[in-house]
């Protein structure tokens, strides 16, 4: 297990949990009042599980949640202020030779993301630009 948090700014928030089995987490922080929480369980220990966050602006917020038998990554870009962005994978015991991915990107002013993935080998991606936009991907 591996896990990195760079916050540059002030009133930032950070948290990496890692339970078991081959995680790698990192989180960027650069501004003020941005909130980071990455939780990761490789529950076979096969696989890997990765999972990155990172915030450039104010009052944002970004959750990851990867519980796995195989293999997940999630990716969080932010970039202004108040965007809100959640992941939550799971791909039980799955031993697919392909991960499940997950990325959300936001660029602007309070936009909303939110993914959940509990299929084997699954993609969602989300793009905001601009602001006060809402997406949500349930697969």
């Amino acid at each position: 297990m591996e896990a990195w948090v760079m916050q540059d700014g002030d009133g930032n928030l950070a948290e990496i949990i890692q339970i078991r089995g081959y995680a790698y987490a990192s989180i960027d922080q650069l501004g003020d009042d941005n909130e980071a929480y990455q939780t990761q369980d490789n529950v076979t220990g096969l696989g890997s599980a990765f999972a990155l966050i990172e915030q450039d602006g104010r009052g944002n917020y970004a959750l990851q949640t990867q519980t796995s038998g195989s293999g997940l990554e999630g990716y969080i870009y932010q970039t202004g202020r108040d965007n809100v962005a959640t992941q939550t994978q799971s791909n039980a015991w799955s031993l697919s030779p392909v991960p499940s991915y997950a990325l959300t990107t936001q660029t602007g002013n309070e936009n909303e993301g939110h993914i959940v993935q509990t299929s084997q080998s699954a993609m969602a991606i989300i793009t905001q630009t601009g602001n006060n936009n809402l997406a949500t991907i349930n697969q």
